[in-house]
């Protein structure tokens, strides 16, 4: 066998074999990765009980969102979100209220898909 054709497969043969080094995530993909890990589990606890089917609280329905794909649909409720969220208006004082870093992490999650 020639040095060329080793080399080739020396370095062929381990993609071959499924070791693919994984790619850095893309801004898209990490904000969908942030929203399935740490934004929908923090709607579904502080937010969805009020803000959900057909008598949501200011018109804004967060159950049916499920998805980058469902908030990209929706920018308007996002900026409110934002909104009422910077104002402190949301959760209200009467409601379980997340904790500083659950905060922190929805409306940095918030205002980077905004800013995205």
């Amino acid at each position: 066998m020639t040095v060329a054709l080793s080399a080739l497969l020396a370095i062929a043969l381990p993609w071959g074999q499924g070791s693919v080094r994984a790619q850095p995530e893309t801004g898209s993909a990490v904000l969908e990765s942030g929203f399935q890990k740490k934004v929908r589990p923090l709607l579904d606890r502080y937010c969805v009980e009020c803000h959900s089917g057909d008598e949501a609280e200011s018109d804004i329905d967060l159950a049916p969102i499920a998805s980058l794909i469902d908030v990209r649909a929706q920018p308007e409720i996002w900026q409110k979100v934002r909104e009422v969220l910077d104002s402190e208006q949301m959760p209200p004082a009467e409601s379980k209220q997340p904790d500083f870093e659950e905060l922190r992490k929805l409306k940095g999650w918030v205002r980077d898909w905004l800013t995205h």
